[in-house]
């Protein structure tokens, strides 16, 4: 199944379309996450945000879920970027992305 990834860098959005296995839930987008954090990761300046967003493309409404970024880096096996983005943003921003939900924050 097909599933649309995004995200906000700056004043631009970064799309991208995953095809996962699975059924059409949490996990199967959670997957597209992943898989969108390990393409950021080949870019040379590796931009994130703190917040994924992904929903299935042939959903007639297409809900869109958010994903705290924090847990898709640990989830992809990047614990050391998953560090300094929850570093960074608690100095900016005062919210340890730790205590924030994993998914619709």
């Amino acid at each position: 199944m097909k599933v649309v990834v995004w995200q906000f860098i700056g004043q631009s959005v970064i799309k991208r379309e995953y095809t996962v296995d699975g059924k059409k839930d949490e996990n199967s987008l959670f997957e597209a996450a992943k898989m969108f954090i390990q393409d950021q990761a080949k870019q040379k300046s590796f931009p994130v945000s703190c917040v994924i967003g992904c929903y299935h493309k042939s959903f007639l409404n297409k809900k869109c879920h958010r994903f705290n970024t924090y847990f898709v880096l640990k989830g992809a096996g990047m614990m050391e970027y998953a560090e300094v983005l929850r570093t960074k943003f608690l100095q900016q921003f005062g919210i340890d992305l730790v205590n924030e939900p994993i998914r619709d924050i």
